[in-house]
């Protein structure tokens, strides 16, 4: 099996339409600090951006992609019995 690695720091901010993921606000794991929102930036451009490897595509949510694919095996073991 092959694995690459990424370098963490080597990417783009890009824009999602789909974010923000949650409300602006409630996300309690940000430090005071770092929270734009509750510290009153005024524009909310930056809730539609995300972090992009330079070079990675991984889906957001891996684990639905791979039982996804557990799934089409498993119909493809059934359909050869």
């Amino acid at each position: 099996m092959l694995t690459k690695i990424w370098e963490l720091y080597d990417g783009d901010w890009v824009k999602d339409d789909s974010h923000p993921l949650y409300k602006p606000g409630s996300y309690g794991l940000i430090d005071e600090q770092f929270n734009c929102f509750l510290n009153g930036r005024p524009d909310g451009n930056y809730q539609k951006l995300k972090w992009k490897l330079k070079g990675c595509n991984l889906p957001r949510d891996l684990l639905k992609v791979k039982k996804k694919k557990e799934k089409k095996k498993k119909k493809k073991k059934k359909k050869k019995i």
